[in-house]
Formats: structure tokens, sequence, C-alpha cells
């Protein structure tokens, strides 16, 4: 309920993702990266971050006890507004 009340009585679907504890092995497919402002991927299975989504709006980024091991040098590039990011200890950087 809260989530559909932040998010314009469910008009901007995609402003906040949460997916915590659900297994995923992936980040999410999203339609308009530009419209995400929060994003929680706790707790689940995810071991890479790949790529770079333009993800100009997003302010949180939650990671936190899940198995990410490797983060992409250009994942966090497009994402100017990041203020909160939360991951994990002991991950590896590698330049994509």
């Amino acid at each position: 309920m809260a989530l559909w009340i932040a998010s314009e009585l469910g008009r901007e679907k995609e402003a906040f993702i949460v997916h915590a504890g659900v297994g995923l092995n992936e980040i999410p497919k999203v339609k308009n990266w530009n419209s995400v402002r929060r994003m929680s991927l706790m707790k689940n299975k995810i071991r890479n971050l790949a790529g770079s989504p333009e993800c100009l709006e997003l302010t949180t980024f939650l990671m936190q006890r899940g198995e990410l091991v490797n983060i992409s040098s250009e994942f966090f590039k497009s994402m100017p507004k990041l203020q909160i990011q939360v991951s994990v200890i002991s991950l590896r950087v590698y330049k994509s």
C-alpha cells in the first residue's frame, strides 16, 4: 500500500522498485530506467552488476545481505542523483 501511494497512486509504478528477498539472479527488467527513483534488491542472489543503466532520477539503491561479488566500473556512471548506495563488503570492481 505504501509503495502504491508513493508511486502517485500507481501512476509511476517504476519509480519505486522493491524486489527484496525474492531470489533474483540478475537486476530486474525495467521499461524506463529514467523513471526509477528508489530501488531495493536486498537479500537476493545477484552476483554481478554489469553495464551502465541510465538512471538519471535514482537517489537510493539498496543491495545489502545479498551475494554481490562484482560491480562494473561503469555501473554507477549514469546515476548522477544517487545519494544512498548500500552494498556488501569485499567487492571486486572490474572494467567492462
